[in-house]
């Protein structure tokens, strides 16, 4: 089988709430570059790794994911606000410059712990141009976006203001444990996400971001029924691990 092409953009919060989980945040996004390096059999993997506050910084673009080793954490020094929206839209933008938009799978993984409230380019909570872009993403190349972030804050409401699915939003404590809990979770949903990906290529032959159109594989089923990119994780739970430690 051909390698799949597969491009990770991380998109990490670091606003000055972020610093009091400003190891185990860092931490889980090496983690989620970790679990892609172990997909290299079947991926071709591409990442691109953004971080925001007042500022959009992209830290790398459309780099081989072995040439990461880790970001370090002199790179990351939580301060300022929150342009969330800016740092999804040029995010977007950027992929989009990189990538085949016809025969690459793309999943944005997210993770902020407050609402927007800095962006320029895309302004203020809802901007609908923001997502009209997340949308047509999502249906017509089947990018899938995932939206992580802590408990004090509407998160749903947030994720559905920028036309992410709910059932791609988790929340956790504001906590370095809980922080590892939903690492652990968050990393497993995307082995299950490369792993579904390889059966619709396996059984379809066919390689487009959206999957088989329709047809029935060599493996006697419509490969379009493994996985969706509207429904990342593998169950409805969310992490609740409690715990008030500091690792910033």
């Amino acid at each position: 089988m051909e390698k799949i092409k597969h491009h990770l953009c991380i998109i990490l919060d670091k606003s000055g709430s972020m610093v009091t989980i400003r190891k185990s945040a860092l931490r889980h996004a090496n983690e989620q570059i970790q679990t892609a390096k172990g997909k290299q059999d079947d991926f071709d993997i591409k990442v691109t790794f953004i971080t925001f506050n007042y500022d959009i910084d992209i830290l790398k673009s459309d780099v081989g994911v072995d040439e990461i080793y880790e970001i370090p954490l002199d790179d990351y020094r939580p301060n300022g606000g929150t342009a969330l929206n800016d740092a999804v839209g040029i995010g977007i933008e950027e992929v989009m410059s990189k990538v085949d938009l016809d025969s690459t799978d793309v999943l944005f993984a997210i993770v902020s712990d407050g609402e927007e409230n800095s962006s320029t380019k895309y302004p203020r909570v809802g901007n609908s141009d923001l997502a009209e872009k997340v949308q047509t993403m999502q249906e017509k190349f089947s990018w899938t976006f995932t939206y992580i972030g802590t408990d004090d804050f509407d998160l749903a409401k947030a994720a559905k203001m920028m036309n992410i699915p709910v059932s791609n939003v988790r929340s956790f404590a504001r906590s370095a444990n809980a922080v590892q809990g939903m690492s652990m979770a968050y990393c497993s949903s995307m082995d299950e996400h490369y792993s579904g990906r390889v059966a619709q290529v396996k059984c379809s032959g066919a390689q487009g971001p959206a999957g088989p159109n329709g047809e029935t594989g060599e493996c006697g089923f419509d490969a379009t029924k493994i996985g969706t990119n509207l429904n990342f994780f593998e169950d409805d739970e969310n992490i609740t691990t409690e715990s008030s430690t500091d690792d910033s």
